[in-house]
């Protein structure tokens, strides 16, 4: 969902209200839940930032790289090719550092990070990690990294601007479904 009007903000934000108390309510969960389909994630919800996002699919851009929602809205991309949030293995979340993860850099260790499916489950990340990467070094395998637990990675642009789109570096914020 792209916020292009007051009316569209207004649902927004009427979904914000109606869905953060849940949210907060699903951190009591007391084992992880393993899902083999979790449905396809909707929202992506970081309390500490205050960042609620509508994720959206994406695929490849037409440089081979993972797509990205655009520098102006509040979307986050969940890369559909790969896993889906919930599901085992690293499921991946993108978005802009000017955009809807400006602030994916205050996210800390420990931090809560909820995603919220169309199977109408809120699902429960704990952030194990937050690191930033060379794109020199970064590779593919790091951000799609096997796991055997669902974890899902959050990736932004970090560093030095190159001025055409890219930057030095990139930020990976892992996190584990919660037990």
């Amino acid at each position: 969902m792209k916020i292009t009007t007051w009316r569209n903000a207004a649902f927004f934000i009427a979904i914000f209200t109606t869905f953060a108390p849940m949210a907060a309510t699903a951190a009591t969960i007391s084992s992880p839940v393993l899902l083999t389909s979790a449905g396809t994630p909707l929202y992506l919800y970081i309390p500490s930032i205050k960042l609620l996002s509508p994720v959206q699919g994406v695929g490849v851009n037409e440089r081979g790289n993972m797509d990205v929602p655009g520098e102006y809205t509040n979307n986050v991309g969940w890369y559909e090719r790969g896993v889906t949030p919930g599901n085992v293995g690293t499921a991946v979340i993108d978005a802009h550092n000017t955009a809807a993860f400006k602030k994916l850099d205050q996210v800390s260790v420990g931090a809560e990070i909820y995603v919220y499916t169309s199977a109408g489950e809120w699902l429960h990340f704990v952030t194990t990690n937050a690191q930033t990467y060379s794109m020199d070094t970064l590779s593919p395998a790091t951000l799609f990294a096997p796991a055997n637990a669902p974890q899902i990675n959050l990736i932004t642009c970090a560093g030095l601007s190159l001025g055409n789109g890219e930057a030095t570096h990139r930020l990976i914020v892992s996190a584990r479904l919660a037990a």
